[in-house]
């Protein structure tokens, strides 16, 4: 019998596109955290090595400077990994932007410190605007933990994830997680997506279907005789 070629199967697993509809499982973000520490690291002494066979000396600024940028792209590749996480993406999210606003509140009082006349106050300036900042970031955090989520996730697909572990099930034939295996009826899955749609919709006492809800001065129905 003549061997055939076999098309690739389109449901086969793909890194990318787990990765890119949110999918990737944690552990296989943690493999690409630590591969692109390894990659950082590797392109780092690649840099310095490639300045000293220029002739140019490298000195501890220039280490410095190196390893700084080398830093920044880990950490910008760590933000994309694990942003879109749906557990842990709206955590980090919030550390990011703390640590964004500190860092420029520092940074602005040191070189307050080094070039302005009255430092003492742009210094209290400066530490005031990011009490202030922070302020402002937790009441936003805290608002949006007061909401729903969106029922139409970024993708413009329904927003449904697993309610134990965070793991997207778009796409998904049954209402089993395959991250954390835990198994849900298809109306636990949909109450336990904590819609913000579903929350603002008022609540009513379910009525038999063929007959019309009692009022509250109608008299009780009396009792079937077997």
């Amino acid at each position: 019998m003549p061997w055939t070629p076999q098309r690739p199967d389109d449901d086969a697993p793909s890194l990318w596109a787990d990765l890119v509809s949110g999918r990737l499982t944690i552990f296989g973000r943690m493999a690409l955290s630590v591969g692109g520490l390894g990659a950082a690291i590797v392109a780092a002494l690649v840099a310095l090595g490639l300045i000293s066979e220029a002739g140019a000396r490298v000195g501890e600024g220039t280490a410095a400077l190196v390893l700084v940028v080398a830093g920044l792209a880990w950490l910008l590749l760590l933000s994309w990994l694990w942003l879109g996480h749906a557990v842990l993406g709206p955590l980090l999210r919030g550390a990011f932007a703390l640590g964004a606003i500190w860092f420029v509140a520092i940074l602005l009082a040191v070189i307050a410190e080094s070039r302005m006349r009255h430092e003492e106050v742009w210094i209290a300036a400066c530490m005031f605007s990011g009490l202030t900042a922070t302020a402002l970031l937790i009441a936003s955090l805290l608002y949006r933990r007061m909401r729903g989520r969106s029922i139409v996730g970024r993708s413009g697909c329904v927003n449904v994830s697993c309610p134990q572990c965070g793991y997207s099930l778009v796409g998904k034939t049954d209402c089993t997680c395959p991250e954390c295996g835990t198994q849900y009826t298809l109306d636990q899955l949909i109450a336990l997506q904590d819609y913000d749609a579903l929350r603002r919709e008022p609540t009513s006492t379910p009525t038999h279907p063929s007959r019309p809800a009692a009022s509250p001065g109608d008299p009780a129905p009396l009792p079937h005789s077997q």
